[in-house]
């Protein structure tokens, strides 16, 4: 069979993404043959492991302070229901001082005392719930924060994989760039 046509090699350059370090690894000299998926060249990168180290520690401390946010909303919500108890508690006595002070065994005074008692209540109401309302946000606040530490961690390990080449195909390195212990720039 006899056939014509062209013949055309696939070439790729590869460099580093995003990262300027020393050159730590360089298995391969020009003409090796590497399977796709072969580590190519690595640099260091220590500094990069360093910041995911940071993000995974920052994520923990925002996960934890999630946790208490809410621990303390689920406090006020219960407080809340308590002060709920004690304005219903409340106003049942004062009904009770309306009703003997009708039949006249209750004085002008156990009456106020009952009156104040309620507002007294109602106020601490209004105050407790005015907390759980901040600790809700509170809650909000923390969440962004612990979905924004997530990312970074997120980040962190993908500039982290950014240090290490590998062959995009299989192949034949036809050229090197860079030596060992050379520091590479982004984009070498």
């Amino acid at each position: 069979i006899l056939l014509s046509g062209n013949i055309e090699a696939h070439e790729s350059q590869l460099s580093f993404k995003g990262v300027q370090s020393r050159v730590v690894e360089l298995p391969f000299d020009e003409g090796a043959w590497v399977k796709q998926g072969t580590v190519v060249a690595v640099v260091d990168s220590q500094d990069l492991r360093q910041q995911v180290s940071i993000a995974d520690a920052a994520l923990t401390v925002q996960q934890r302070q999630l946790d208490a946010a809410s621990k303390t909303l689920e406090a006020a919500g219960r407080v809340v229901d308590s002060d709920r108890a004690d304005v219903a508690q409340r106003e049942h006595d004062l009904q009770r001082a309306r009703d003997l002070q009708q039949q006249g065994f209750v004085s002008a005074a156990s009456l106020d005392t009952a009156n104040t008692a309620l507002a007294q209540s109602n106020a601490i109401l209004a105050r407790d719930q005015a907390l759980q309302e901040v600790a809700r946000r509170n809650v909000k606040v923390v969440q962004a924060s612990s979905h924004s530490a997530a990312q970074s961690a997120q980040l962190s390990r993908i500039m982290e994989s950014y240090a290490t080449l590998v062959a995009p195909f299989d192949g034949v390195i036809l050229a090197r760039q860079a030596e060992l212990g050379e520091v590479v720039a982004p984009g070498t």
